[in-house]
């Protein structure tokens, strides 16, 4: 159903920065279909997505009220309008956090088109996905199942495109409820595999990690199985090391880091592969494994000295150079900065110019070498986007020189906060918190967990054990 031509052409005033003449067309819509005694519910409606688009929810949410008076006819030709208004009406409240109103109205949703277009039909399955979202907020997992595996199988039929949606919903629903993720799937192509993954990527920074861990881990089983060597089980392997690190699962970490570095060699995509190595010189070094960590990264490096691609080679060498650093490995660190800097000035790659001068500011701050960090993060910052953490981490940097004080990197308190986190990570059973937070509290630490389960009293133990080294 297209946009009518007033909200079509609110949204082009939006577009050109003028909010104020966005407002007065739809206003001007609804004032005249008042007039003229029809389209009114269509103009309540163009009215509330202006409100909603110019962040006054409370008016959005009045307008939405009055786009949907009452149910028309099935005959009715503003029966289609009247189910598309219900729906956008519980789609924002769900945006906006109202999980118990948009539950209430995205259900109505869901009978109404029932009633209108027909139960079990194309229609109605469409519907499945931001009905079961809010019935997953509010903890009902297995409501949420049902609800979707029953459109699943409709939207397979229809081909749909909701499809991959409706699966990558339906498999966090299963892990929630304790069932089988990947259990009597579909036979998808490996196209509509990878279009599953990219749903289910959209899903990791919204979804309770330990859900998505369990999820990521039967994925993962699954394409090995259907789709084996896949750039789609390369990416998901990816994702896995991300959550298992998320929940405290280092050797998991570790092995799926391991497995795509497999399946890129095997797929010769050395750049991938290169990645992928650095990776896990990473999450080793943060597992204190520091001689495998820094046998990693020599490798990656030697190997993009080999692939002969200069930006790989100062991205590696990027960040060789900090491991080194914090190695106290200084001389040769700064080698590796200065060579860092001058290959990604060979590969005329001003962003990677910008990174590097950016991470070379930062060992000159931590040598106490205030005019040449300075020139490094004056010469940085305009070659990188603003929302860079690069950007991030030079301006804090810029601000303790000039503030005298100690950037965060080499601030004893927070070393230390980072170092309990750590340790309260390794102390805690995988997949078992959900968030680890040291907060520096006066003279201590305040460590605040978000659990999935109650800790037994061995598991309690061992944390114990761990917060009282650190008040030590």
């Amino acid at each position: 159903m297209e946009d009518s031509n007033t909200l079509s052409m609110a949204r082009q005033w939006l577009l050109a920065g003028q909010p104020e003449r966005a407002l007065s067309t739809a206003q001007r819509g609804l004032a005249d279909a008042t007039s003229a005694g029809c389209g009114i519910e269509q103009a309540w409606f163009d009215l509330a997505w202006v409100h909603v688009w110019t962040d006054d929810l409370a008016s959005a949410l009045t307008a939405f009220e009055h786009s949907h008076p009452c149910r028309p006819s099935a005959d009715d030709p503003l029966a289609v309008f009247y189910l598309k208004a219900l729906r956008d009406h519980g789609l924002v409240l769900a945006e906006h956090g109202k999980t118990k109103q948009a539950r209430a109205l995205l259900q109505l949703a869901w009978d109404e088109t029932g009633y209108l277009a027909g139960d079990g039909g194309p229609e109605q399955a469409m519907l499945a996905e931001p009905l079961a979202q809010v019935m997953l907020a509010d903890g009902e997992s297995g409501p949420a199942c049902d609800l979707l595996e029953s459109a699943a199988g409709i939207l397979v039929e229809t081909e749909g495109d909701r499809l991959p949606g409706a699966l990558a919903l339906l498999v966090e629903a299963r892990a929630a409820d304790g069932r089988q993720p990947f259990g009597s799937m579909p036979d998808l192509t490996e196209t509509g595999a990878d279009h599953l993954f990219q749903h289910l990527a959209l899903r990791v920074e919204e979804s309770d990690p330990i859900a998505l861990h369990q999820v990521y881990l039967a994925g993962v089983d699954w394409l090995e199985e259907h789709h084996p060597l896949s750039s789609t089980l390369a990416a998901a392997l990816g994702a896995l090391a991300k959550l298992a690190e998320e929940v405290g699962d280092i050797r998991g970490q570790i092995t799926a880091i391991d497995r795509a570095i497999e399946i890129y060699r095997e797929r010769r995509e050395t750049g991938y592969a290169i990645q992928a190595l650095q990776g896990r010189a990473l999450a080793l070094a943060e597992a204190g494994e520091y001689q495998e960590a820094e046998a990693d990264y020599r490798a990656a490096h030697d190997q993009a000295t080999m692939a002969g691609s200069l930006p790989l080679m100062s991205q590696v060498g990027r960040n060789l150079a900090r491991f080194l650093a914090d190695r106290d490995h200084q001389v040769e660190a700064e080698s590796y900065f200065k060579q860092a800097l001058e290959q990604a000035r060979q590969a005329a790659h001003p962003e990677l110019a910008g990174k590097a001068l950016a991470a070379w500011g930062i060992f000159h701050t931590h040598q106490g070498r205030k005019n040449q960090a300075h020139a490094c993060f004056d010469e940085a910052i305009p070659l990188l986007p603003q929302d860079d953490p690069h950007v991030r981490a030079a301006n804090d940097h810029i601000e303790s020189i000039n503030s005298g004080t100690a950037c965060a990197c080499v601030d004893p308190v927070q070393i230390a906060a980072r170092s309990l986190r750590r340790d309260v990570r390794r102390a805690l059973p995988p997949r078992c918190a959900r968030s680890v937070e040291v907060l520096v509290v006066g003279d201590g630490f305040e460590v605040r967990l978000d659990l999935a389960r109650t800790l037994t009293d061995p598991e309690q133990a061992a944390l114990q054990k761990v917060m009282d080294r650190k008040r030590k």
